[in-house]
């Protein structure tokens, strides 16, 4: 009988926005520079620096920046010009994780990629120990996050106990279990969105029925590389 894996996203609070230095044009740059360049923090503000004049010198708002920059897809948020050549934006709700939002300034085109936070909270924790049979891992994060893009960035690794050394590990993939959204409901004071995930059908490479002394111990569910471990017995 395979390992069944449950995962299940819970939407915590969101998190105040952070305070962003101040703007600065990259030294060695020239024409319009678009800042930053490839990844998007989740509240993190796009600038556009133009290598001439294009709003008022002493900033403001910016009511209609179509005639200036696109972005695509749309998101919610205000432009800002902070002297004459430099226009801010502000999203006004963080950025989704895992998405891809083209950006196009003059002749300027800049693609970013958002960032998925690494989870806030893990159930079985961090190194727990003595766990019973694991059959559910619960990841809170501060975001929704789509179940596909979840399921590609998720890899369990088994050990042997005592969960020393990888000589004997195997690792399950998206290949191994399913990703699938339930229903939005109430979980305290907080809206939650939960996913399951079912093991799909058996391949070659996972057992009709995993080592008697096999151990969860570690996930990997972030871009950044982020790690979690444990031990538990698997019957």
């Amino acid at each position: 009988m395979m390992l069944l894996l449950l995962l299940a996203l819970l939407a915590a609070p969101a998190a105040a926005e952070p305070v962003t230095p101040a703007a600065t044009r990259p030294a060695a740059a020239t024409g319009t520079v678009v800042v930053p360049d490839h990844f998007l923090r989740r509240w993190d503000p796009v600038t556009i620096f133009f290598a001439q004049d294009m709003g008022p010198a002493k900033g403001g708002p910016e009511d209609h920046p179509e005639r200036l920059v696109t972005l695509s897809p749309a998101h919610p948020g205000a432009f800002t010009w902070l002297d004459a050549r430099t226009l801010q934006f502000r999203p006004a709700e963080p950025w989704p994780p895992l998405a891809r939002f083209a950006w196009a300034a003059r002749d300027t085109r800049v693609r970013l990629t958002t960032l998925m936070a690494a989870p806030s909270r893990a159930v079985p924790a961090n190194d727990a120990l003595g766990l019973e049979r694991v059959e559910a891992i619960t990841l809170t994060f501060a975001e929704p996050i789509d179940p596909a893009d979840l399921a590609r960035m998720v890899t369990i690794e088994l050990r042997p106990l005592p969960g020393v050394g990888s000589g004997q590990a195997r690792w399950m993939t998206a290949a191994d279990f399913q990703v699938k959204a339930l229903e939005r409901h109430a979980r305290s004071s907080t809206s939650a969105s939960r996913s399951t995930t079912t093991p799909r059908s058996r391949s070659p490479r996972s057992p009709s029925r995993p080592p008697s002394r096999s151990a969860w111990s570690s996930w990997a569910a972030a871009r950044r590389g982020t790690r979690r471990s444990g031990t538990a017995p698997i019957r």
